[in-house]
């Protein structure tokens, strides 16, 4: 290990050495979470850069990914967020009810619904689900 890559492994607790990062999962975790925390970069970053200085091996690297990974996903089937629950906070829960409303009722067809929510005409329909679901959740 050079002493440039020491000076990386500063941790906001003291130095993290790098057989931190070979050593149980949980201390494994720590180190890289405390690293990511005081060098204000993404923790898959930080496994990146220790993995191109050699600090940790490739097999060490997949390992940590696949864990890292899955504490983010926390079990979701994929990564990202909803796009129609965005769509609908932008706009606000009132007023894009208010518009679907209006549009059941026959007063505004489907290319003004879409004009004033932001959206496509061909997403209205799950736009109409999506706000369903949140509307039955909240009333829950």
């Amino acid at each position: 290990m050079t002493a440039r890559n020491t000076v990386m492994l500063r941790g906001k607790e003291g130095r993290v050495s790098p057989s931190d990062f070979t050593a149980d999962e949980l201390t494994a975790d720590e180190a890289l979470l405390n690293l990511s925390r005081h060098l204000h970069v993404s923790q898959a970053t930080i496994l990146i850069a220790l993995r191109d200085r050699s600090v940790i091996s490739q097999d060490t690297y997949d390992t940590m990914e696949s864990r890292r990974r899955s504490r983010y996903i926390g079990g979701r089937a994929s990564p990202g967020g909803n796009y129609y629950r965005t769509e609908i906070n932008k706009v606000g829960r009132l007023f894009a009810r208010r518009v679907i409303g209006t549009l059941s009722e026959g007063a505004i067809d489907r290319q003004d619904t879409s004009i004033l929510l932001g959206i496509g005409e061909h997403n209205v329909d799950n736009y109409i689900a999506e706000l369903t679901k949140i509307t039955e959740h909240d009333n829950e």
